[in-house]
This record gives C-alpha cells, sequence and structure tokens, in this order.
C-alpha cells in the first residue's frame, strides 16, 4: 500500500511526499537430498516500509509535447527474517536493516495518450545492496 500526496510548486513542477509498507509472507518446507542433506526451511516473513519523495518538473514544448525530468529518493526498512538449518546448521539470510532508495528518470509525451520514459534506481544499505538499474518504456493511456 502507499499513499502520498503531490504538491504544485508553481504550474510545472511537483513533490510527492510518500509512504508505503508492503509484505510478503512464505511458507517453509523440509526436504532431504539424495546424499541425506536436510533442509529446514523456515517460513519467510517480510514488511518493507518505505518514506520518500519523488520530485519533478515538466517543460511543455506543444498542447500535447511535454518533457518531466524527475528524481526519487527514499528510506527503505527491511524488517525480515529467514532463518534455515541445512545438516544442523543455522543460516540467517535475510535482509533485515536499512537501505536508501535513489532513482532518476524522464518521461516524454509525444501526445496526451503516448508517452516514452526512461529511468536508472539504485538500492543500497545494510544487508541490501541492489546495483543500479535501468528502464525504458512506452506508455498509453486511455
Amino acid at each position: 500500500m502507499k499513499a502520498g500526496y503531490d504538491f504544485k510548486l508553481g504550474d510545472a513542477g511537483y513533490v510527492t511526499p510518500y509512504g508505503s509498507v508492503s509484505g510478503l509472507f512464505q511458507s517453509g518446507d523440509d526436504y532431504q537430498l539424495s546424499n541425506n542433506m536436510k533442509v529446514d526451511g523456515q517460513s519467510y516473513d517480510s514488511m518493507r516500509y518505505e518514506l520518500g519523495v519523488d520530485a519533478g518538473y515538466t517543460f511543455t514544448y506543444s498542447e500535447d509535447q511535454a518533457l518531466t525530468p524527475y528524481f526519487k529518493l527514499a528510506y527503505v526498512y527491511d524488517d525480515s527474517n529467514n532463518d534455515n538449518d541445512v545438516n544442523g546448521d543455522s543460516i540467517d539470510n535475510g535482509t533485515e536493516g536499512s537501505a536508501v532508495r535513489v532513482g532518476l528518470g524522464t518521461q516524454f509525451s509525444f501526445t496526451k495518450n503516448f508517452s516514452a520514459y526512461t529511468d536508472a534506481n539504485y538500492l543500497g544499505g545494510g544487508d541490501v545492496d541492489q546495483d543500479w538499474s535501468a528502464n525504458v518504456g512506452v506508455k498509453y493511456t486511455w
């Protein structure tokens, strides 16, 4: 669940502070391999909390065409636990901890309904390190 509010800065700028909460709850399995390795997979429970801000500015070229560069900055806390027992040894591969999400992007509107976008994102800190990722796409709205 994500909630935020768009604050307009003049006619073309915006700042959107937001908060979000998401969760994953997965049951575990116990199994044994043919070489007698035993795995006691515990359930995996994760709650992720995020507080952030999105901001951008729209440069209008015509009635339908516009370019909107934007950035994102957020604090992310993941409260996860994933303990497993492998041949009697306990292994914790959860990702509990804090991280920072940073993103830059731009969107170009060709018409009122058709646009293209590109962005780059990074998430890192604590037990989490997601290298830079890039997205490119088109959107059609009706």
